[in-house]
């Protein structure tokens, strides 16, 4: 091991790396997630939300953060100032567990606790759909889908 980078309190959920493999960005229960430099080992930005912090993504264009938790909210944040963007309602009956993104950006789905997949965008709220809907951008899209449980 090279480096072991020890500021969260609480259980990692999950980590995602940027493409250029220089920074990474880790999601935890003790409510915040961490902007890491993974050349230099050390923190570049927290983000703090009253939120179990349970996946977490980096917006194609890698200015912003999509992350979701125990909060049933979908928040984008700012990798450079740490400052939520936009917070939208992903789910009225349970948290959500699980954030993917389309490489465009505009598109992107989410699951939890509620037992559906359900489709966002950029622009307005999430919508139900058929689980092969939302799945066949994703297929033709050299972006994979990962799964994060509790």
């Amino acid at each position: 091991m090279e480096a072991s980078l020890k500021e969260h309190r609480g259980r990692v959920s999950d980590i995602k790396i940027n493409k250029s493999d220089t920074h990474a960005v880790s999601a935890s229960f003790d409510c915040s997630c961490i902007i890491w430099d993974i050349k230099n080992h050390n923190r570049i930005r927290v983000l703090f939300e009253s939120t179990m912090f349970r996946a977490v993504v980096y917006h194609p264009d890698e200015s912003q953060v999509l992350t979701t938790g125990s909060d049933r909210k979908i928040t984008y944040w700012d990798c450079f100032d740490g400052q939520a963007i936009r917070m939208l309602d992903g789910s009225s009956d349970g948290e959500i567990n699980a954030l993917a993104i389309l490489n465009e950006g505009e598109h992107y789905i989410s699951g939890g606790e509620d037992k559906t997949v359900k489709s966002g965008t950029t622009m307005k709220e999430f919508n139900t759909t058929r689980v092969s809907d939302i799945l066949e951008p994703f297929q033709r899209s050299p972006f994979h889908l990962t799964r994060t449980t509790s």
